[in-house]
């Protein structure tokens, strides 16, 4: 019986599997970029759609109301451009409750301290410097009957 070399079909074995691996490899770095848009790769993930702004307060006295977001179940108002000293009072929008959770999002430095009178009285001190803040307020301080909660800021 002839005794057959393999030794030549090996190399031709080896490159055509070193090939094969490379060109497949070589696919799958690219499959992100050339997939069509309606593929959906496991790494890739939707952005979560901007959260539309919220009016459930209004400002009482004026045309124009407090930017206000929801960040989970809390109300948060920006007070970003209020400074020095003032009074503002918040009412609920015509339909709405008071929300749950309310906060308020203050500049350090704009103004000392934030008074926060609704069935009861509140005050919270703002830090004089550092990066924007969020001061909280207690549920317990408005209940569903409270007409309106004011706010009166100052040093």
């Amino acid at each position: 019986m002839p005794v057959r070399k393999h030794s030549d079909d090996l190399p031709a074995a080896v490159r055509a599997a070193a090939l094969a691996a490379t060109l497949f490899l070589g696919a799958c770095s690219h499959l992100g970029r050339v997939s069509p848009s309606h593929w959906h790769m496991p790494w890739h993930h939707k952005q979560a759609p901007a959260e539309p702004p919220a009016q459930e307060l209004v400002l009482e006295g004026s045309d124009q109301g407090l930017p206000q977001a929801w960040v989970r179940n809390t109300l948060v108002t920006d007070l970003g451009a209020q400074a020095g000293e003032g009074t503002l009072v918040l009412r609920r929008a015509p339909g709405h409750d008071w929300p749950i959770r309310m906060a308020f999002q203050v500049r350090p430095g704009s103004f000392g301290h934030l008074e926060v009178q609704g069935d009861q009285r509140l005050v919270l001190a703002v830090p004089a410097d550092g990066g924007v803040v969020l001061l909280q307020v207690p549920p317990r301080l408005y209940s569903s009957s409270t007409p309106s909660i004011t706010l009166k800021y100052g040093p």
